[in-house]
């Protein structure tokens, strides 16, 4: 880890928090629409009502500001960040027990609880959606579903490929084209060390470091390489959207809205 340079993202971080939370919200809606990350978290009972969805939200949000500001220049600070990733790192473990045991009960059944029963979406959002991805000049390859073979399906995975599109969200509004949109005067140092900091906060949670996107060389490899998910894997999914994503996007934003207006 560069001290300074990680110094420097968290500086960045906390000086740009405005931004960096319309940035994360936005980008709630590839990530969810991901649906082996939305069944992780819905038949984990992780997000499968407002209550939990706006406190999950909120508690993530908490942990970022948390560890932007805290002096790792002081035994103090060092202590508060580890104890704060250690909680989370604890959170992701007892979901892995819990995706195990969804797994061990033969996956994802008809028997499991209907999380959709009784749901009205808002059609006229998600038919919005449909109108405009069909009217994108969007390669047909990148259109076709990646999504896993549809015998695994039914089976919930946690693994660095979540891990790093989990990163994805969170680190791609500081790379171009989005940066220049979010973060107009910002230099390419800046950029840089906030990713630098992301993918040190994501080498403590656990990303392995060669799917570990904070962690490359330049802001162009960041660069390259969360543009390379946003085209291979989240435009793919907006473009095959199912209820259960569709459910937890309807349910988080509209649950996080009244706090993106605070402050």
């Amino acid at each position: 880890m560069n001290a300074a340079k990680f110094q420097r993202g968290q500086e960045f971080l906390m000086n740009n928090w405005r931004s960096y939370e319309v940035g994360e919200a936005s980008n709630l809606i590839g990530l969810l629409a991901i649906s082996s990350l939305a069944n992780i978290l819905l038949f984990t009972a992780l997000n499968d009502c407002p209550a939990s969805s706006s406190k999950r939200y909120i508690t993530t949000l908490g942990n970022i500001r948390l560890w932007g500001t805290a002096d790792i220049e002081s035994r103090e600070g060092v202590d508060a960040l580890l104890t704060s990733v250690k909680k989370v790192r604890e959170v992701h473990s007892r979901m892995g027990e819990r995706v195990r045991k969804v797994n061990k009960l033969n996956g994802i059944t008809n028997n499991n609880k209907d999380l959709t029963r009784n749901l009205t979406l808002q059609e006229e959002i998600w038919d919005a959606l449909k109108k405009d991805m069909e009217a994108a000049f969007t390669p047909k390859q990148l259109r076709l579903s990646r999504c896993y073979k549809a015998g695994l399906k039914k089976y919930l995975f946690v693994n660095q490929f979540e891990y790093a599109l989990t990163q994805w969200s969170t680190g791609w509004i500081f790379t171009p084209p989005l940066s220049d949109i979010l973060f107009p005067r910002a230099s390419n140092t800046e950029l840089e060390a906030v990713n630098h900091f992301l993918g040190v906060i994501g080498w403590l949670l656990g990303i392995d470091d060669k799917f570990n996107i904070g962690l490359q060389k330049n802001l162009s490899e960041h660069s390259k390489y969360y543009g390379e998910l946003k085209k291979t894997f989240i435009v793919s999914a907006l473009y095959h959207i199912d209820t259960n994503s569709k459910y937890l996007i309807e349910l988080t934003l509209d649950r996080i809205t009244p706090y993106s207006k605070v402050g």
